[in-house]
């Protein structure tokens, strides 16, 4: 799994299941609405916006996440 973040492109959350919870400046909540989505996905197509995440530091990076995952895997079996 690899976070929106890392790519530096936006990402819509539709809904509230990650209500309360730290999301980076990329990631825009929008409710369960096409009406809603579609004016999200309308500021988000202006280029000065998707530009706006290029160049952004991905909060849940940390340096060998996948060697240390794996390591974990390994020794668990």
């Amino acid at each position: 799994i690899i976070e929106s973040a890392s790519f530096g492109v936006p990402c819509i959350n539709i809904g509230n299941r990650q209500k309360g919870r730290f999301a980076p400046t990329n990631v825009f909540h929008c409710p369960f609405s096409i009406s809603k989505l579609n004016k999200i996905y309308k500021i988000i197509q202006k280029k000065n916006i998707r530009n706006k995440f290029k160049k952004m530091t991905n909060p849940y990076y940390k340096v060998n996440t996948s060697s240390k995952i794996f390591k974990i895997l390994k020794n668990s079996f």
